[in-house]
């Protein structure tokens, strides 16, 4: 089982680095809003966008996806508020914008890292990793729906493929529960 698992997070990690080189994402982005938005704001004014895809992705700001068609060097176009399933919001000056990336790690994980190793050091910041454990389950699914925009179209073929790895990591896990619990 553990041989099946480490594949798993292993194709994970492969997918997720081709997803910066296709998608031409330089890897972790993180940025602040520089001025405060409504939930109806057509456009997000941060410091830098830097490190983001320049057009047709989405941005996250505490729990909303904002879809955005191109970007300046300090603003996204929204093209979408509350996409991707979430709920549009106001947000305020300070406030963190990461790209998919560093949402997902901060979603999987249950808060936000950068922030928090800032904030608190490697030391606090560790046990507060430990104390997050719940939220990282609630957060599986975004591992196993391998949602990359370029598995669509021609390849959409590999994305069902990938499904099966996904489905033998879950029953794996729970596999490895019943056995635990009974």
């Amino acid at each position: 089982m553990s041989n099946r698992l480490t594949f798993f997070v292993s194709a994970f990690f492969i997918m997720q680095v081709l997803s910066f080189i296709i998608e031409g994402e330089s890897a972790i982005a993180t940025t602040e809003l520089a001025a405060t938005i409504d939930n109806e704001a057509l456009v997000v004014t941060v410091i830098s966008t830097t490190g983001f895809i320049a057009t047709n992705d989405f941005l996250t700001l505490d729990n909303e996806d904002i879809c955005y068609s191109t970007t300046t060097a300090t603003t996204f176009v929204v093209s979408e508020r509350g996409c991707r399933g979430s709920d549009a919001a106001p947000h305020v000056v300070g406030q963190r914008v990461y790209n998919d990336a560093t949402g997902l790690i901060n979603s999987l994980i249950g808060f936000d890292v950068l922030q928090v190793l800032a904030d608190d050091g490697f030391f606090k910041g560790g046990i507060k990793a430990f104390t997050a454990l719940p939220g990282i389950a609630k957060s599986v699914g975004k591992m196993v729906i391998w949602d990359y925009s370029y598995l669509e179209g021609n390849m959409v073929w590999l994305k069902y493929a990938l499904f099966g790895i996904s489905a033998a990591m879950v029953l794996d896990f729970i596999n490895l529960v019943l056995r635990r619990g009974g």
